[in-house]
């Protein structure tokens, strides 16, 4: 049977294995990233309803209307403290409007005071200037008013006692005016007041009564509290089951990574720098349909399609944005002289490998036959990394 294995055999071995191997990684990394966006979602919703009922409770708790339900005493306080502040600036405001009236009232008398003793003196002047005027002239009044000076003086000193009384009889009902408004005035004066809210806030005790609502508040919602209880309960044992999972996952997944490392070493006929999840695939697809036989040929067939690949992504992006046509294309070209260099060395490469292999057929078999048997293992070995993820999920 060893004669009958050729590098042929070893290809399709090799092909085989790359794609499990990749395939079963790409699967785990699916599994993993799916495992932690659903164990990041329950995080999330594990105390979704408790957190929603805490703030509805702590609003309700911090209210106005429930705190004057549970302690109705604090209305009355409030209602003292607001009244004594406002009797307090009322007392103030009388008593500067007191002082402001009793001031003016002072004043008023003083006025009066004064226009009485002005108006007083220049009416006796004004009788003086008279009689001195008419004794002048021997009683004649007629010609004293002609040309004495002294009634002139006299006219003057009149009307100087008048601009004084007018005043002075006038006062009087200003005064009395100002004597009602001291007596009657009642202020309506209000008091800038903290509002209830502000005033419970200042309250030494108000920690203690908070806690001692919700507290309360918490008794009478006590099926509410049970439910969300229970669910987070539920959800908590779900993230630990996916915890698990998510483990068991990262383990084998750890182990793929460590085994993809040694890989490389078991190939033969794959060179090592085609032996990626783009490169074995399409290979692998290449031969399972007849398209190439050996591996110079799929890799070439390989590298055409990488290239006709990057052609048509440079015609879409063409297609997409006119106004980068220019480097598009150059890129493209680019592109296309590294792709034709990479294709031509690795023709090159395999060319001499082929021509090297031709001369050493005969000696091989052998080799062959054993490197397909630790290929075929190796296969074996990355399905038993895959089971035994699958046997500690079950356990799970």
């Amino acid at each position: 049977m060893a004669n009958e294995i050729t590098e042929r055999n070893c290809l399709e071995a090799e092909l085989v294995l790359g794609y499990k191997y990749y395939e079963i990684k790409a699967e785990h990394e699916k599994k993993i990233s799916a495992c932690q966006h659903e164990i990041n979602y329950l995080n999330n919703s594990l105390h979704g309803d408790r957190n929603t009922y805490t703030a509805r409770r702590d609003n309700l708790v911090g209210s106005e209307s429930y705190m004057l339900s549970k302690h109705p005493e604090w209305n009355k306080e409030y209602q003292d403290y607001c009244k004594k502040a406002h009797d307090e600036v009322r007392r103030k405001d009388k008593e500067q409007f007191t002082k402001t009236k009793t001031e003016e009232l002072n004043f008023s008398k003083t006025m009066q005071s004064g226009s009485l003793f002005l108006g007083v003196v220049f009416l006796f002047l004004t009788v003086l200037f008279n009689i001195l005027g008419v004794k002048q002239f021997n009683g004649d009044y007629g010609k004293a008013f002609q040309e004495s000076g002294w009634l002139v003086a006299a006219t003057f000193m009149g009307i100087l006692a008048a601009l004084f009384l007018i005043p002075f009889f006038g006062s009087f009902k200003s005064i009395a005016k100002l004597k009602e408004q001291l007596a009657n005035y009642q202020s309506d004066k209000q008091a800038d007041v903290m509002s209830f809210e502000q005033f419970v806030k200042q309250k030494p005790s108000l920690g203690l009564v908070k806690q001692e609502l919700s507290a309360a508040y918490d008794t009478e919602h006590a099926a509410e509290i049970e439910a969300f209880t229970k669910k987070e309960q539920e959800i908590q044992a779900k993230i630990d089951k996916k915890n698990a999972e998510l483990c068991a996952l990262r383990e084998t997944q750890t182990k793929l990574l460590d085994y993809g490392e040694r890989l490389p070493a078991k190939l033969k006929e794959i060179p090592v720098y085609y032996f990626k999840q783009d490169a074995v695939g399409k290979m692998l697809f290449f031969y399972v349909n007849k398209r190439a036989d050996n591996v110079r040929d799929l890799i070439n067939l390989y590298e055409t399609t990488v290239f006709q690949e990057a052609v048509l992504k440079s015609l879409k992006d063409i297609a997409v944005s006119v106004d980068r046509l220019a480097e598009a294309v150059r890129g493209g070209f680019t592109r296309l002289g590294l792709q034709l260099g990479v294709v031509n060395e690795s023709i090159q490469e395999n060319t001499k490998a082929q021509r090297l292999n031709r001369e050493k057929l005969s000696e091989i078999k052998d080799e062959n036959a054993k490197h397909y048997l630790e290929i075929v293992d190796a296969i074996d070995d990355i399905e038993l990394i895959s089971n035994t993820y699958v046997t500690a999920n079950v356990q799970i």
